[in-house]
């Protein structure tokens, strides 16, 4: 059941209020579905945002959106102009952004902020047509687009160490859990990511110089990204993949576009033809990837136990 970020806030408070420990450590997860389709924002901030937006420039079709490239669950039949789905898209943005402020009071109120580890993530981004005219517009999980690969990460660092810090690397979500573990002095190794407090403490003198292999979960795509160089393929039989003989018989089947990121953020410009040496390198990387232990398959999810499987399913991520 998706409940809004109000609700959340005052979940969290309570729990609080009520579970936490004076001295103690805790760990609280909060979970906000704003913003997300519908992009239905309550009460004044549904006018909140209103006139131009960035959208126009960006969107494939322009202002006008084709009636049939919207997304049914978002779709108004009164609204074509994607000024109006980008506004109440940032209506949506406004009230978390609001409600968690509220939540960070509160925690200076009680006196638990300065010492607490926050971390601010999304699972994805959203699509809202830069890229082409086949996909419907206003939704997620099927291209490894970076308007759906590139999410905020920020970390607040108990005694607000290496405030203000920017990294310009790419990292991954799957650094999170080793990043938390070093911050409190866990020591693990069965981690697929790697911690991120050396790169914190850094800044942008440091940077992880490895590739980031990304896929759309949903879709048949899958990227490797470096150094703001992608290499996307389109996988006809991705479930096929996992076949030892990958490097042999499939991967001539597969569809491969190079974009340049940095020069091209929409993602519109494929450039194969003039870098082939250069995408045949990303794409033995990515062959490389595939084939290793862990690669594709999702390492451990045969191994998960029923009362983890079940909260992952009431939450909808286990279909």
């Amino acid at each position: 059941v998706e409940r809004r970020a109000g609700y959340v806030v005052r979940k969290g408070r309570r729990w609080l209020a009520e579970e936490a420990k004076p001295g103690e450590p805790f760990f609280v997860w909060m979970h906000f579905m704003d913003p997300h389709a519908a992009y239905d924002p309550p009460g004044e901030y549904a006018d909140r945002f209103d006139g131009p937006t960035v959208g126009v420039e960006r969107s494939f079709f322009g202002e006008t959106i084709p009636r049939r490239m919207i997304d049914n669950m978002t779709r108004r039949p009164e609204h074509t102009s994607i000024d109006y789905y980008v506004n109440r898209y940032d209506g949506e943005i406004s009230y978390l952004d609001d409600n968690i402020g509220r939540f960070f009071k509160y925690l200076r109120k009680k006196g638990l902020y300065d010492n607490s580890l926050i971390v601010f993530v999304a699972d994805h981004g959203e699509y809202m047509g830069e890229e082409n005219g086949e996909r419907r517009y206003f939704t997620h999980g099927l291209s490894v687009h970076d308007v759906e690969i590139r999410v905020p990460l920020i970390i607040k660092l108990p005694g607000n160490l290496c405030a203000g810090a920017r990294i310009a690397a790419n990292v991954s979500l799957l650094d999170l859990a080793p990043t938390i573990a070093d911050l409190i002095g866990i020591e693990e190794s069965h981690y697929e990511g790697e911690s991120l407090l050396g790169l914190l403490r850094d800044g942008e003198t440091g940077g992880f110089e490895g590739a980031l292999h990304i896929i759309a979960p949903e879709g048949d795509t899958i990227a490797i990204l470096t150094r703001g160089l992608k290499l996307q393929a389109r996988v006809p039989d991705i479930d096929g993949i996992y076949d030892d003989r990958v490097a042999e018989k499939r991967v001539g089947e597969w569809k491969l576009r190079l974009i340049d990121t940095n020069a091209d953020p929409l993602e519109r410009t494929n450039l194969l033809e003039s870098n082939p040496e250069l995408a045949e390198k990303l794409l033995a990387e990515m062959v490389r990837w595939i084939r290793l232990p862990g690669g594709m398959r999702f390492r451990g999810l045969d191994r998960m136990d029923e009362e983890t499987e079940g909260a992952l399913r009431d939450l909808g991520y286990l279909q």
